[in-house]
């Protein structure tokens, strides 16, 4: 093989890496090939660990895009901010946590630091992005500024924001059409990298077009990271942030150049709601799964659903829970699906099994016991099964 031939693999490997995706156990990843539907991934796969799992985007970029959502990673009542909550997209349960507490009147400062929310100095939580950072960092200055009176008001707005799926739905339809230029520029760098120079190095030898290679990639790579910083500009005026380390990466990096429009599209609806990526692309054969998932961890939480015996902490996560899931009922029924439909027993795999998981589903041959996947959850006994047998000691 090759000097130019083994630059060539590396750069292609380079690109590869670059297409994986982290997923975070509360975030959902929705891939869209061209104009058709999408598929979502959360947080699940072999290739990954307790905190996330890696997952592959369209590898050409006029493929398509990948879109990230979380749910909300901290549990926020009028009262008090707990860095703890019960739900997760992730059937193995809740990433590590670290809940830390604050009533309103403890809070002195905020701060973001690259993706960590910061509280009086003390990190409390790492966002899936720079962006999620940021808004829950305005979220909680904006609350404790409050009259506390008016906080259940402020946290019940927020949280039919997002849910608001028309909101969403113009929000993307508008980012593809601003997106389009910068996306060509990626394909042609793409081109231009894979079919064009390895091309012209074969053709008349790497020593003879070297440097007409050198320029025209310094040239798409330039307009690309120009573009690339624009629409940052344009879509995420308040990441200043990450807008410069992103450019500098763009620019200076031709791989990274072509994944430019994957950087801007993945927090482009993390503002909302998981629910509300899988309705926007997702069709009902996908949809009624997810949904089915994200209402059971809702109203069946994994043990343990407190983070500590604390009854203000208790009282605040229990509240936040309450609301969001009000808010996933609501949002279910406006899609003409009933929540309560979702929520009904599985059937059974076997004859002898006797008793579900009201979370996972998974199935057992005892009547009454508990769910050691999720943290000793209580089964609930199929119609018709009896008492016997009792769970293994």
């Amino acid at each position: 093989m090759t000097e130019a031939q083994t630059l060539l693999v590396i750069l292609a490997l380079l690109y590869l890496a670059e297409c994986l995706v982290w997923v975070p156990r509360s975030a959902a990843l929705l891939r869209i090939w061209g104009r058709e539907l999408g598929r979502l991934t959360f947080g699940v796969s072999h290739f990954g660990n307790s905190r996330g799992s890696l997952a592959l985007a369209p590898p050409l970029p006029m493929l398509g895009h990948v879109l990230l959502a979380t749910q909300p990673g901290l549990s926020i009542s009028p009262e008090m901010l707990v860095a703890f909550v019960p739900f997760t997209l992730h059937p193995a349960g809740c990433p590590l946590q670290t809940a830390h507490s604050f009533s309103w009147e403890a809070i002195r400062h905020t701060a973001v630091s690259n993706r960590t929310l910061l509280i009086n100095d003390r990190p409390i939580l790492r966002a899936a992005t720079p962006q999620t950072a940021v808004r829950l960092m305005r979220q909680i200055d904006a609350i404790r500024q409050s009259p506390p009176a008016q906080r259940a008001a402020l946290l019940e707005r927020s949280i039919e924001q997002s849910f608001d799926l028309s909101a969403a739905r113009l929000r993307w339809q508008d980012f593809r059409g601003a997106v389009q230029p910068l996306r060509c520029l990626a394909s042609a760098l793409f081109v231009f990298l894979f079919g064009l120079a390895p091309l012209a190095a074969w053709r008349w030898g790497l020593t003879r077009v070297w440097l007409p290679l050198l320029i025209g990639l310094l040239a798409l790579s330039a307009a690309t990271a120009w573009r690339f910083r624009r629409l940052h500009l344009e879509w995420y005026p308040d990441a200043s942030d990450d807008r410069f380390a992103r450019f500098l990466m763009v620019l200076l990096s031709p791989v990274a150049a072509m994944r430019a429009a994957d950087f801007l599209a993945r927090p482009l609806l993390e503002s909302y709601h998981p629910l509300v990526l899988a309705r926007l692309g997702c069709g009902d054969p996908d949809f009624r799964p997810f949904a089915r998932r994200v209402l059971l961890d809702m109203r069946h939480p994994a043990h343990p659903a407190t983070p500590s015996s604390d009854p203000a902490e208790a009282a605040a996560v229990q509240f936040a829970r309450h609301q969001w899931l009000r808010a996933i009922e609501a949002f279910l029924q406006k899609q003409r699906i009933d929540p309560d439909d979702l929520d009904r027993p599985p059937d059974r795999l076997e004859d002898s099994c006797r008793s579900y998981c009201p979370r996972c589903e998974a199935q057992f041959t005892f009547a009454a016991g508990h769910c050691p996947d999720c943290g000793g959850l209580p089964t609930r006994p199929f119609s018709g099964a009896g008492t016997d047998p009792a769970p293994p000691p």
